[in-house]
């Protein structure tokens, strides 16, 4: 036996295309681990700060939105859509003359935990808000302040 050198063992082409095929495998599973992965909750609370948010004049927030914003990037984009849509379709519910009173408005948003639940606030100093309060599996009322 040889001392003091590296001995490299020999492998079979067979061995290194099962090791490559395990390794493709991973990569593929991961990749679809990532799209899975993504927290529903707080993906539909940033959706929630973008779409209600933009109803306001201006406003400023809680630094809690950048963590949730990661949530949202890894939904994928036909659940985005039909979320984006489904918070539109409910600000839009509350009227023509609500969304004109708070277009007007400058508004603050703060996130926090409830419970189970997020609260996502829009509050104007009295003036009309928004508060939505959104579940664990992305169900949310909305609710004028």
């Amino acid at each position: 036996m040889e001392t003091g050198k590296n001995v490299m063992k020999k492998t079979s082409l067979r061995d290194r295309m099962e090791d490559w095929s395990k390794i493709e495998e991973t990569l593929r599973d991961t990749t679809e681990l990532s799209a899975k992965n993504y927290g529903r909750q707080n993906a539909v609370a940033y959706i929630v700060y973008m779409m209600a948010g933009s109803y306001f004049g201006s406003g400023t927030s809680n630094s809690r939105f950048r963590n949730l914003y990661l949530n949202y990037a890894e939904m994928p984009k036909e659940k985005q859509y039909e979320n984006e849509r489904r918070v539109i379709d409910s600000v839009e519910e509350l009227g023509a003359e609500f969304l004109q009173k708070i277009a007007a408005l400058r508004c603050k948003a703060v996130c926090r935990r409830f419970g189970e639940e997020l609260l996502m606030e829009f509050h104007t100093g009295g003036f009309g808000g928004l508060r939505f309060q959104i579940e664990r599996n992305g169900n949310f009322r909305l609710s004028p302040l």
